[in-house]
């Protein structure tokens, strides 16, 4: 795995007077995992495919902007950074499994670093298509639409799926939060409402 041997671990941020800084820590060993795909036509990509297709969030989304790519580009760090919970995350991915196992979904990205919006634009972007999103039916607690768009709560996942698989993804996801936000376009926009 390229990119992974330096040893160094650095961290650049902000001390409490909002002054730039940079800490370097000791060489650290860094432990990387792999998964195996049994059959490489089952893999996912991140690229939308098909416009008409639904676009599908899973995971809740916090408020959950402290040491965020967005908080970092306006010059702020925030308090409040995201918490895992590995049991709700582990039920995630067993749902994800499932659906792509059974060929129902068209493209799939973790949402990390950016939050929702730099998923939706990796995805958009790859496949030459646009979104049309709607932010109201996001699930979890956040106050404003920044933090839907931008918060970096773990274990989410944006998906496109085409929309004969609705029901049969909405049987295979039961028991795990998501939702329907919107869907591919044509047109090479992302578009926002809530």
């Amino acid at each position: 795995i390229s990119g992974k041997d330096s040893m160094f671990n650095d961290f650049k941020g902000y001390d409490a007077q909002g002054n730039p800084i940079k800490i370097s820590v000791p060489p650290t060993l860094l432990i990387s995992s792999l998964g195996i795909i049994e059959d490489v036509e089952n893999a996912v990509t991140i690229d939308a495919k098909f416009s008409g297709d639904l676009i599908y969030i899973l995971g809740e989304t916090f408020g959950e902007l402290g040491g965020s790519e967005y908080f970092s580009q306006l010059g702020f760090v925030g308090n409040k950074v995201p918490e895992t919970n590995p049991e709700k995350n582990l039920k995630i991915y067993k749902a994800y499994a499932k659906v792509v196992n059974a060929g129902l979904i068209s493209s799939g990205i973790g949402i990390s670093r950016g939050g929702l919006a730099v998923a939706l634009a990796k995805t958009a972007t790859a496949g030459g298509f646009g979104a049309d999103i709607n932010l109201k039916d996001i699930p979890g607690k956040f106050v404003f639409d920044s933090e839907a768009l931008f918060s970096e709560s773990t274990g989410r996942i944006l998906l496109t799926i085409n929309p004969k698989n609705k029901i049969k993804f909405k049987g295979l996801t039961k028991g795990i939060k998501f939702a329907e936000i919107g869907k591919v376009t044509k047109e090479q926009k992302i578009i926002v409402t809530n």
